[in-house]
């Protein structure tokens, strides 16, 4: 086994590997270990449907080597080889007994997940590293911290991870963690919904030396200076849009959780007839706008914004919340159409 296993790619064709597929049944623990070992250095060409099924009932293997070697072997077989079951198959021995088995098991689940963004995956190496020793763990934080940096990975993390994760944050490598620009937590507050997250959005705003209120369903953060390039914050705008499709519009300028009332940007510009058609045609589809509802939506003052259509006398509910009414959605659509051009 050993033998083939240092040929590597080289020695992969159907004999051999069904050869190494028998060694992994044999009695002694330290062939089967060795099998697994050689299967995974043989790469993506061992990668057979049958090959990973031997892998993944070694995965349950009474000998933690056999078990150890079994991950690395699927971490081997490269990212195009995994499947549902293997996932479910490395998720479980996340929570082997024995520390070996578990790191393996980890390194497998980062290769396979790739860029993928498992949600299952996510929520299992979260969970994985909070409750063991991070200093076993620092090539699982390098992993984490790149994916949490994303907005798109912090909203799949479900409800119980953040609370654990809240709960971690006093340790001292999760410093780059709070360090991460507000926003992102605050994104990861709106978009899911989800309260779990108020803590660590309030931890972070303190982390970073800023002043937060939290009142009814706003937050409003205030930092120490201006927003840098790349900052989220939105300037304030008023659109006025006549029926011939002339546009009046103003900019104000905007600084940290305040729209500024000095200074700002005045224009005009013409909609095409089209868009202008599209507008009223949606406007008087959502007539009267006192029945019109959307879904809860909380909003951050500093990081979100709101958009809201007045028309003879009536205001429409924010056009950025979700809503089950057509019409409105409709409306939105257009209305952004309207801000684009």
């Amino acid at each position: 086994c050993d033998a083939l296993g240092r040929l590597g790619e080289k020695a992969a064709n159907e004999e051999v590997i069904k050869g190494l597929f028998t060694a992994l049944i044999d009695k002694e623990c330290d062939v089967r270990a060795c099998a697994c070992n050689a299967l995974g250095r043989l790469g993506e060409k061992a990668a057979s449907e049958e090959v990973i099924k031997g892998l993944l009932i070694a995965l349950s293997d009474q000998d933690y080597r056999v078990k150890k070697r079994a991950c690395d072997a699927l971490r081997q077989l490269g990212e195009k080889a995994a499947s549902e079951e293997m996932i479910r198959g490395l998720l479980i021995a996340l929570n082997d007994r024995d520390s070996v088995v578990r790191v393996y098991a980890c390194k497998a689940l980062i290769q396979i997940d790739g860029k993928r963004g498992d949600v299952h995956i996510m929520n299992a190496l979260v969970d994985l590293f909070l409750r063991s020793d991070s200093e076993c763990y620092h090539f699982l934080w390098n992993h984490l911290k790149n994916a949490l940096y994303h907005s798109e990975t912090m909203i799949i993390l479900k409800s119980d991870i953040v609370r654990k994760l809240e709960i971690s944050l006093s340790k001292r490598c999760f410093e780059e963690f709070l360090a991460m620009p507000t926003h992102k937590f605050v994104n990861a507050l709106l978009k899911t919904v989800d309260v779990s997250w108020m803590p660590i959005v309030i931890r972070a705003a303190l982390y970073q030396r800023n002043a937060i209120v939290v009142w009814d369903n706003f937050i409003w953060i205030y930092g120490s200076e201006e927003p840098k390039s790349g900052s989220t914050n939105t300037p304030g705008y008023r659109v006025e849009i006549e029926h011939n499709g002339n546009v009046h519009y103003y900019i104000a300028p905007r600084r940290v959780g305040i729209i500024s009332l000095n200074g700002g940007t005045n224009g005009t510009a013409k909609l095409s007839r089209k868009t202008t058609k599209d507008l009223y045609h949606h406007i008087k589809q959502c007539e009267p706008f006192n029945k019109l509802t959307i879904e809860t939506c909380l909003k951050s003052v500093s990081f979100g914004f709101s958009l809201k259509l007045i028309y003879n006398g009536q205001t429409t509910p924010d056009l950025t919340c979700p809503t089950n009414n057509t019409h409105l959605e409709n409306l939105a659509k257009v209305v952004n159409s309207v801000i684009s051009e």
